[in-house]
């Protein structure tokens, strides 16, 4: 494919900051051309002790981690690999409404670079063309939260266990440029935190409003129509006994769902 070559162009720290906005140029940027996971570096240095916001990149990882103990597929020179360590005046206020203000900042990373419409799928998927292209782990680490991103870009040979809904970009769009753009707009979010302009974007992004989907609510399987997204991000779904709210875990979709 033509866009191979230059997606094989070294990321570095310079090249990072060169992208970020000015008022973020002072966070710690790392670099590492192979690391077992963005998230456990960024642990690793919180224990340590580091109290400063910090950007870590990796080419590759060879134990990327994803929500509820799955792994995450990170080839090296294919993909967007990131956390960010927020800083300490971080307004979101919880895991999941970073993770929300972490899905619009992609979608609107990968807007802007490419034109293309990326869409979330709740509460921390994002998809394109009916295919997962970017995964997002937020965690509360040290009083702190770190968040996780990963993005594939070029990625074309999948494990046969997520080949079925894994898929990638496909653009020659500098990975310095949009590891910047997704830190840019993440950290003026988290930074400014204006919760009502945030959870508007969030559900125009949204996929499954309007959508049925099912789930489990201790031990059992439920189905029902999401009728709404509230404040706190949490799924409100009409069932056949009446409205639930889903704050955690996870949902399903029919294939039919993602043509848009």
């Amino acid at each position: 494919m033509f866009f191979r070559k230059s997606y094989r162009s070294r990321v570095t720290p310079r090249k990072i900051r060169a992208h970020l906005d000015r008022r973020f140029r002072n966070i710690g940027v790392y670099v590492f051309d192979s690391i077992d996971s963005t998230n456990l570096e960024a642990r690793r240095r919180l224990s340590a002790g580091s109290g400063e916001a910090t950007l870590i990149f990796a080419d590759e990882q060879t134990k990327g981690r994803g929500r509820l103990g799955r792994s995450f597929y990170s080839p090296s020179s294919t993909g967007v690999y990131m956390t960010l360590i927020l800083p300490r005046e971080a307004a979101a206020g919880s895991a999941m409404l970073t993770t929300i203000c972490a899905g619009v900042a992609v979608c609107g990373a990968i807007s802007k670079l490419t034109g293309k419409e990326p869409k979330i799928k709740w509460v921390n998927d994002v998809f394109l063309d009916g295919k997962k292209v970017c995964g997002i782990l937020a965690e509360m680490i040290e009083s702190r939260i770190i968040v996780g991103v990963g993005i594939n870009l070029t990625t074309d040979d999948f494990p046969d266990d997520i080949i079925s809904v894994a898929g990638s970009i496909k653009t020659d769009v500098s990975r310095s440029r949009l590891t910047a753009e997704v830190a840019n707009r993440l950290l003026g979010m988290v930074t400014g935190f204006d919760r009502e302009a945030v959870m508007r974007e969030y559900r125009e992004l949204s996929l499954v409003l309007g959508k049925r989907i099912s789930y489990i609510r201790s031990g059992t399987k439920k189905d029902g129509v999401v009728s709404g997204i509230d404040d706190e991000g949490r799924l409100v779904v009409q069932t056949a006994e009446g409205i639930d709210l889903i704050g955690s875990g996870e949902i399903s979709l029919g294939s039919e769902s993602f043509a848009e």
